[in-house]
């Protein structure tokens, strides 16, 4: 049981981190200031997947997001799905890797 609570821990983190990715790359393609995207993050936590940013890139991370007198939104935080099943196949093949041993 050890090894399926380790496996399943590591694959959540591969797929925040796989997520994250993806996650930048979209803001990249809208448009985003880099220092925003940078501090994109897809967390774990409480059994979900969650967008999370710093406090320092807030105001600008909400700008993007839902526009302003200036700009118009480039919704990407809530386009991005952060469901289980958005990250599903992407987890699923992580835990199989990570039960049968691989690092």
């Amino acid at each position: 049981m050890e090894n399926f609570h380790k496996a399943h821990k590591r694959a959540t983190t591969d797929a925040a981190l796989f997520m994250t990715a993806d996650l930048r790359s979209r803001a990249r393609k809208e448009g985003w200031e880099e220092k925003v995207v940078q501090g994109l993050r897809v967390t774990h936590k409480s059994g979900q997947f969650n967008v999370d940013f710093p406090p320092s890139v807030s105001d600008a991370a909400w700008i993007h997001e839902y526009g302003s007198e200036d700009s118009t939104p480039t919704a990407t935080i809530r386009r991005y799905d952060t469901s289980p099943a958005g990250a599903g196949k992407f987890f699923g093949e992580r835990f199989i890797h990570h039960l049968n041993g691989g690092d």
